[in-house]
């Protein structure tokens, strides 16, 4: 009979954490290439980075809610967890910002510093699952 250390977590955590990681990792990509996009539009006058860049908005609330969720199977505490939700939370945010363009600019404004946002509390949780990931 084989008794597991306290350490040791189980293989569903061990799969949540890396399924954790891989959207960690991929909206953290898509968090750059929004900048991108929106830097065509900016810069060079791409009509098509607006259009991408509000699809891949969708892509990404779409995979806020995912890591939210699969966080919940990860052996991260809760507070982690929290947080999880929390960025979910801001990326929702995020997209009423930018419909509060034409209305609201100067509250629209604060899209970008929110993206800032974004993108250091995500660094936060993939750093948070790395840690776990390690003690696994």
């Amino acid at each position: 009979m084989q008794v597991s250390s306290s350490k040791e977590t189980p293989k569903s955590g061990r799969w949540a954490l890396n399924l954790y990681l891989v959207l960690a990792g991929l909206i953290q990509l898509g968090i750059l290439l929004q900048g991108f996009l929106i830097g065509a539009l900016l810069f060079a006058g791409a009509a098509w980075g607006k259009n991408l860049h509000g699809t891949m908005g969708l892509v990404l609330l779409i995979m806020a809610l995912l890591l939210a969720l699969v966080g919940l199977l990860t052996p991260m505490p809760g507070r982690i967890k929290v947080v999880g939700f929390v960025f979910f939370a801001l990326v929702i945010i995020q997209m009423l910002l930018a419909s509060l363009g034409s209305s609201v600019p100067l509250v629209a404004a604060l899209h970008p510093a929110n993206a800032m946002i974004l993108f250091g509390l995500n660094i936060f949780l993939i750093i948070q699952a790395r840690r776990i990931m390690q003690g696994v």
